[in-house]
């Protein structure tokens, strides 16, 4: 059993009764509109004024993906902090607090909770679904025949109009409710639940996708309903995350936590993604009994959470984390030592679990990143920290750990709502090396069993998860802005005597700022090749063709699904669409193939050496349509460059001569191309401005 405090059934308190009725209270319980979840504003208030009523606290399964995850209606996540055992649409089925991969026997949670403090009027005061300690319950939802209840949505056919993704559950709670039946007295502070009078509207989201199926997204949106102003908000997710087989009830005390700030996980020039993940695993992969060599049931994978949205000026997550116990030598989290600008904060006597108001207030507000568990063992007091603890090998090699993501502040006003947006993120082969751990892993040093860790699958589901949310490079609200994007050199050729990129890459990383809450447009251009075209030259038939790869990690397009018949290049029909192997990445792809010289002559004149658009456009078989956009770099005219050499010389002014005064050959490939001066016509001006230009330091030639 985990070393909590007793926690009241909640059954036997829902069965207590209700000890008054509400009093001339009434509970606005609107329907959810479509959509409206990003304006809970425009919903009914939800206050608990009767703080004696029983609330219905109740759960349901995300179970659609890879991971499945019981969410409730009291600021929980997963059941550890909670005695509901039973999910009421699936009555007779034990439901997984955290089960990943889903179905099956691996634990990776045991419950997590959402924590809210701000100051009001001069009080520091912190909301908590569950403390993490005491089991101390403060957001409670209203009760069943209100709107106590988790509704359900699903795009799945017919479809809810209201429905974002396959599985939508949207609840209500506040933390008005005082009742010490269900609020019971701190027993730090030493008083009843002081509420901050504030209502969150949450819902959360899965995706039953290939690209999807390893994160589940919350929203949630935090209303001020008091009459006090909320100032210096900080919120944080509490997570205790315990990685074990389910029938291990001993598995979880050889975990670690950590965070990762960034990796190269998507981007395909090898730029980092930054995704701010706090995360929980096994030490060694093994569950009970389990021996290497690795197999399906060992404790591989890893679980994290990072935030994808929150409204600070404040850009900087905090990471804390911490190992609980009720004596106080064994209780440890990283503290940083103090300083005369920022001192120590005694947690009373314990370095490691924030009780209490104030100290929980102050680990959410307190700006820190810890170090890594398992860099426990490394003396890093000359980063600020304090020395290592007496009592190592109980926390650097695995325990059971919780750790607590947060950021803020931000000021609430009465009946103004804050929101932000997290995904519970999974990841796989997390372990590449059962011997790891025991053969590698050295306190003073653990760099070598750290190497052996790959982020790769849940670093890229964790990008995925922020795409999910708001897609880059959609303008979701219509005012022009894409979203942040950079710009990689994939090849690049010699041309005019210096290196240039022949084919670029603008990667969108980040959204526009604005909710999509669906499947996200790929952002890596389509392959083509050749990678260089030229408009000018009189070469546009060599070679003939030109072919575009489309690789199926485009997940708008699966080739071997495509109705050929349906495939443009710009408009253009191809001469052949096949599936075949790309030449990069040697993947199933689609293949499009269109004459050269129709599709460098689609764009126009073109003058000078830029990159430019292409666009791809089908239908599946299904009629599913879909459009992908990609860049090539196609070599124009060059202003001057007359006689079409790929070069300004005083041959052309020898070309210009020939044309005007000895019926020699018009400028290439249209007589206009002359008019160097861009004065409207071709004359002997032209010529004197090209001399100019070689031999005395004029001005470049222009194009008309």
């Amino acid at each position: 059993m985990k070393n909590n405090f007793p926690f009241t059934n909640l059954r036997m308190a829902i069965a207590g009764i209700c000890l008054i009725a509400l009093m001339g209270v009434l509970l606005m319980a609107l329907p959810i509109e479509g959509r409206s979840l990003y304006a809970p504003e425009s919903k009914g208030q939800y206050l608990q004024k009767d703080a004696t009523c029983n609330p219905y606290p109740t759960i349901r399964v995300h179970d659609r993906g890879s991971m499945g995850l019981s969410i409730t209606n009291h600021g929980q996540i997963g059941l550890g902090f909670s005695a509901i055992e039973e999910d009421p649409t699936n009555p007779g089925v034990t439901p997984p607090s955290l089960t990943y991969p889903y179905p099956g026997d691996k634990n990776h949670l045991w419950g997590g909770a959402i924590w809210v403090g701000a100051v009001v009027n001069g009080d520091t005061l912190v909301s908590t679904g569950a403390d993490g300690w005491f089991v101390v319950t403060e957001l409670w939802p209203g009760t069943q025949a209100g709107n106590g209840d988790i509704l359900e949505y699903s795009i799945d056919p017919p479809g809810d109009p209201e429905a974002v993704s396959h599985q939508d559950y949207i609840a209500r709670y506040t933390d008005t409710l005082t009742n010490p039946t269900w609020c019971p007295q701190d027993p730090v502070d030493n008083r009843p639940h002081v509420p901050l009078k504030i209502e969150i509207v949450q819902s959360s989201h899965v995706w039953d996708y290939e690209e999807s199926r390893d994160f589940i997204i919350y929203i949630c949106n935090i209303k001020n309903i008091g009459s006090y102003f909320l100032e210096d908000v900080h919120i944080g997710i509490l997570m205790d995350g315990d990685v074990h087989q389910v029938d291990d009830i001993t598995g979880y005390v050889d975990d670690l936590a950590g965070f990762k700030e960034a990796g190269v996980f998507t981007s395909a020039c090898g730029l980092p993604d930054t995704i701010d993940l706090a995360y929980i695993f096994d030490n060694e992969g093994l569950g009970g009994g389990q021996t290497c060599p690795y197999t399906e049931n060992s404790l591989t994978d890893v679980v994290g959470l990072r935030f994808l949205y929150f409204p600070s000026y404040n850009e900087r997550v905090n990471f804390n984390w911490w190992v609980s116990n009720g004596n106080a030598a064994l209780d440890f989290g990283p503290r940083l030592a103090g300083t005369p600008e920022d001192p120590f904060f005694d947690f009373g006597g314990f370095l490691g679990t924030p009780t209490g108001d104030r100290n929980k207030y102050y680990i959410l507000s307190h700006e820190e990143r810890d170090y890594d568990q398992i860099y426990t063992g490394r003396d890093n007091s000359a980063d600020g920290w304090l020395p290592p603890t007496n009592y190592l090998e109980d926390f650097v090699n695995g325990s059971d750990a919780k750790y607590l993501l947060s950021f803020g502040p931000i000021d609430i006003n009465p009946g103004n709502v804050a929101s932000f947006a997290f995904a519970v993120v999974g990841g796989e082969n997390f372990h590449t090396d059962c011997y790891a751990f025991s053969n590698l892993f050295d306190p003073d040093d653990p760099s070598a069993f750290y190497e052996t860790l790959d982020f790769a699958d849940i670093g890229r589901n964790a990008v995925y998860a922020g795409w999910y949310y708001d897609n880059p490079g959609y303008d979701t609200d219509g005012d022009a802005y894409l979203g942040k994007y950079r710009i990689c050199c994939i090849d690049s050729s010699f041309i005019n005597g210096e290196w240039s990129c022949t084919v670029t890459d603008t990667e969108y990383y980040e959204g526009d700022g604005v909710p999509d809450l669906r499947p996200f447009k790929p952002h890596v251009s389509p392959f083509i090749d050749p990678a260089q075209l030229h408009w000018a030259d009189g070469n546009l038939v060599h070679p003939e063709s030109v072919l575009i790869y489309i690789d199926d990690d485009y997940y708008y397009l699966h080739p071997d699904d495509v109705n050929p018949a349906s495939v443009r290049v710009n408009g253009l029909v191809p001469n052949d669409v096949y599936v075949g192997t790309h030449p990069v990445l040697g993947k199933p792809a689609l293949v499009a193939e269109v004459n050269k010289s129709d599709f460098v002559e689609s764009y126009g004149i073109i003058w000078g050496s830029d990159p430019h658009p292409y666009q791809v456009t089908g239908n599946h078989n299904s009629g599913m349509p879909f459009d992908i956009e990609g860049q090539v770099m196609i070599v124009g005219h060059i202003p001057g460059d007359v006689n079409a050499d790929k070069r300004v010389d005083v041959l052309d002014v020898i070309y210009l001569v020939d044309y005007k005064f000895h019926h020699g050959a018009p400028p290439r490939p249209f007589p206009e191309i002359g008019d160097v001066d861009a004065s409207g016509g071709v004359n002997i001006l032209d010529m004197i401005y090209l001399v100019n230009y070689l031999f005395k330091g004029g001005p470049a030639p222009l194009h008309p």
